[in-house]
């Protein structure tokens, strides 16, 4: 039997933090130095910019661009297709394609 090496199909950076219970979506992109905390979520096919964090317990939707140095606070929902600009810090959530 044949083992698959794209498994998890997504891809993260050197230098970047997964926290435990974190879950990551296909074809979603984690860049340098960025960190996803703790029971956070990231949809399918999100990228997640260099240096940016999502701590605890964030929601991220399918499709969705967290800019570099975006700061996304604890229990922050966003949904689908939402823009986040670099250096941003979000402390309330967002509908879908909201930006």
């Amino acid at each position: 039997m044949k083992e698959d090496i794209h498994q998890f199909q997504f891809d993260v950076f050197p230098f970047s933090f997964l926290g435990p219970k974190t879950q990551i979506g296909t074809g979603v992109l984690i860049n340098t130095r960025a960190s996803v905390h703790h029971e956070s979520t990231v949809g399918e096919f999100s990228e997640i910019g260099p240096g940016a964090m999502l701590l605890g317990a964030s929601k991220i939707g399918k499709k969705c661009r967290i800019g570099a140095g975006a700061v996304i606070l604890p229990g922050v929902e966003l949904g689908d297709e939402v823009i986040v600009g670099a250096g941003a810090v979000v402390t309330k959530s967002f509908l879908e394609k909201e930006w």
